[in-house]
C-alpha cells in the first residue's frame, strides 16, 4: 500500500497505476434533474442508498409549454475536469483550482442568468485516469467511472443548474459504452437508471416548440477520425434519411436545429502553431449522402473551445465546448470568413446565452467564466454578424 490519504470524509488508496480508488460514498441530499425529452419535461429524482450507485426514480412528466417566439437558452458543454493518460502522455487539470477547472463557479454564474432552459452539448465526465502518486491526490479525491467521480465531475457542481431550470442533455463521446456510460442513465432522454444496459446509439429526440424544432441527436459513437466502414456509413445514413423525410414534410414552416456532440463543421488548433485545421468531415459527408441538408442551425461541443462557423452551402454551426475541461485554444481571437472564436488562451472558459428574436433570427451572446460578454453575434438565417466585446 502506498500513500494512504483521507480527503473530505473519503478514504482513498493510491498506488502505482491504480485508476479506480476504493472509497466511501460521498453523502448528498436527494435532488432532482428536469430533462427535456420528446415527450415533455421528465423529472428524475436521485437519492443516496447503501449501494455503490444512487437510487433513481422517475417522477411526473410535465408538458413542454415553452413559447418559442422569444425563447432564451443557456448553452454549455465539455464540463468535466480532465484527467487522462495515453501513449502521448498525461493531461491533468487541478480539479481543486478554479483557475484550472472553473465549472463549479460557472454553474453559479449561469444559474444567475435569465433564461428558459439550458442545453449541455455533452461530455460530462473526464476523471478517467490519474496515476501519479504525488500529483493525483492533490488534484482530485476521485478517479475512474464510478459514482464518486461522476458526483465530483458533474452531478455535484451542477446542482445550481438542476435547481434553476430543465436541461436538454446531449450524450457525448465520454458517455459512450466503453467509457463513462454507467453514470449517463438518468441524463438519457430514454429514461434509464445508473449502469443500465448500454445502447450504442440512442434514438434521436424530436422536440417541437411552436415553430422551433430541436433535434437532440446521439452521435457519441460516430467515428470522426478514421475512414468510415461502408456498413457504418450505411447505418448512419439510414438514420439521417429518415430524419430528413420528417423535416421535408414540414415544408419549411419550422426552424430546424440539429444538436449533436460531435460537430458537423469545425476547426481544431494545429499542434505545431495553433492555426485552425478543419475537422474530418465524416459526419457532413454522411449527411450529404443521405440528403439530410435541410437544417437551419447546428449546435455542438466536442472541440474544446468556442466557435461560430459560416459557409455558403451549410447551416451555421455553433460550438460550445469550453465550459470546464482543459481547453484547445487558438492562441488569439479569430474572425474571418469561416470562423469566429474568442478561445485565445487556456483560460478562455465560458458559455453562451442564445436569445431568439424572430423566425431563424437570434442573438448568440458568448460570455466568459465570470459572466462578462466577450462576443455578440446577430444571426439571421444563414448570416452571422459578430462583434468582439472589449
Amino acid at each position: 500500500m502506498k500513500n494512504l490519504i483521507i480527503l473530505s470524509s473519503i478514504l482513498i488508496v493510491w498506488g502505482g497505476c491504480q485508476t479506480s480508488p476504493k472509497s466511501v460514498q460521498l453523502p448528498f441530499e436527494t435532488f432532482q434533474v428536469q430533462k427535456i425529452t420528446e415527450k415533455g419535461i421528465q423529472v428524475v429524482e436521485i437519492s443516496a442508498t447503501q449501494e455503490a450507485w444512487p437510487e433513481v426514480q422517475y417522477k411526473e412528466l410535465k408538458p413542454n409549454s415553452y413559447n418559442a417566439k422569444n425563447i432564451k437558452i443557456a448553452v454549455l458543454g465539455d464540463t468535466g475536469c480532465r484527467l487522462k493518460e495515453s501513449k502521448s502522455g498525461a493531461r491533468y487539470q487541478d480539479c481543486n483550482q478554479p483557475s484550472e477547472w472553473p465549472y463549479p463557479q460557472i454553474t453559479k454564474t449561469i444559474a444567475a442568468e435569465t433564461y428558459d432552459f439550458a442545453i449541455h452539448t455533452g461530455d460530462y465526465h473526464y476523471r478517467e485516469k490519474c496515476s501519479d502518486p504525488k500529483l493525483c491526490p492533490m488534484y482530485t479525491k476521485s478517479i475512474g467511472y464510478g459514482w464518486d467521480a461522476w458526483w465530483d465531475d458533474f452531478y455535484g457542481p451542477s446542482q445550481p443548474l438542476f435547481k434553476r431550470s430543465p436541461l436538454l442533455l446531449v450524450r457525448g463521446n465520454h458517455e459512450e459504452c466503453a467509457r463513462a456510460y454507467s453514470g449517463w442513465g438518468p441524463l438519457s432522454p430514454i429514461d434509464k437508471k445508473f449502469k443500465d444496459q448500454c445502447d450504442e446509439i440512442e434514438p434521436y429526440q424530436w422536440i417541437e416548440m411552436d415553430d422551433l424544432v430541436l433535434i437532440n441527436f446521439d452521435d457519441s459513437s460516430f467515428e470522426d477520425r478514421k475512414t468510415l466502414k461502408p456498413e457504418d456509413r450505411a447505418k448512419w445514413a439510414a438514420i439521417f434519411k429518415k430524419m430528413d423525410e420528417h423535416i421535408l414534410a414540414l415544408k419549411g414552416k419550422k426552424e430546424i436545429w440539429l444538436i449533436t456532440h460531435r460537430p458537423v463543421l469545425g476547426f481544431f488548433p494545429s499542434p505545431e502553431d495553433a492555426e485552425p485545421l478543419a475537422i474530418v468531415d465524416n459526419l457532413k459527408s454522411v449527411m450529404t449522402e443521405a440528403g439530410a441538408t435541410h437544417f437551419d442551425y447546428y449546435l455542438s461541443g466536442h472541440v474544446h473551445n468556442q466557435q461560430v462557423i459560416t459557409t455558403e452551402k451549410n447551416a451555421i454551426q455553433a460550438i460550445v465546448g469550453h465550459t470546464g475541461t482543459g481547453l484547445d485554444p487558438f492562441g488569439r481571437k479569430i474572425m474571418n470568413q469561416q470562423m469566429v472564436t474568442t478561445s485565445e488562451t487556456a483560460r478562455s472558459f465560458g458559455y453562451g446565452i442564445f436569445e431568439r428574436t424572430g423566425f431563424k433570427k437570434w442573438n448568440w451572446i458568448f460570455k466568459d467564466q465570470n459572466g462578462a460578454v466577450v462576443l455578440n453575434c446577430k444571426i439571421n438565417a444563414a448570416k452571422a454578424k459578430c462583434d468582439f466585446v472589449n
